[in-house]
């Protein structure tokens, strides 16, 4: 219901559908442009965020456990922009692309090794995106959320907390202590902060940002 309501919202500015589709196969890109662009009209703002993630020893991390994570974290990104991002260079409107990466596409944590490799990749591939805009107005930028709090983080915390017999308040504070000793903000981050940063790349305010690695993750990235 929750998100049938912000549905109906967003249909108050414009027309909404929805689509089921299969971001990692060839197929399902192919449909969701398909019913994406039916109207005929160029996407104004692509947003590649299709994503897993879990925690797993790497010598346990099978080849089909890699292939997963590549053909929906990496190769979606790629089929959709294999589709969608020409029509989006030759507009005489701005648009946007942006990719969801992770803060642990530059620092790669060994627990998700996986999960970090494929948003290595997606940063690479944001910015040779970015090369082809040269004199369009079509902007190029990846995203580099942290630790977030979302409904997948904290069904992973109410795990771990259910396990080690403790509190899932005692296992996010742990986690930052264990996992992410570098965040300067010493929490989760809330979905609507990471919403607030690609807003404004999406906005007209934004169009001079292309090619970047915009960073939302809390200080956790010990460099300049």
């Amino acid at each position: 219901m929750t998100a049938l309501r912000k549905g109906l919202a967003i249909g108050q500015e414009g027309r909404v559908i929805g689509v089921t589709a299969d971001v990692s196969t060839p197929e399902g890109a192919q449909r969701l442009f398909d019913a994406s662009t039916e109207t005929k009209k160029t996407c104004r703002i692509l947003i590649l965020n299709a994503g897993i993630f879990s925690t797993k020893d790497f010598f346990e991390t099978s080849d089909e456990d890699w292939m997963k994570y590549w053909n929906v974290n990496m190769m979606s990104c790629v089929r959709l922009a294999r589709l969608f991002l020409k029509p989006m260079l030759e507009s005489d409107i701005s648009t946007r692309l942006i990719v969801m990466a992770s803060e642990a596409g530059v620092k790669p944590l060994p627990h998700m090794l996986a999960y970090s490799v494929s948003k290595t990749a997606n940063i690479s591939l944001a910015r040779g995106l970015a090369e082809l805009t040269k004199g369009t107005k079509c902007t190029v930028n990846s995203v580099l959320p942290g630790p977030t709090r979302t409904e997948g983080v904290m069904e992973y915390f109410r795990g771990l907390a259910k396990s080690e017999g403790k509190s899932p308040e005692q296992v996010e504070i742990e986690y930052f202590e264990v996992h992410e000793p570098t965040s300067l903000i010493k929490r989760l981050i809330d979905p609507a902060e990471v919403a607030a940063t690609v807003s404004f790349l999406a906005s007209d305010a934004g169009g001079a940002i292309n090619g970047a690695s915009v960073r939302c993750e809390g200080g956790t990235i010990r460099s300049i």
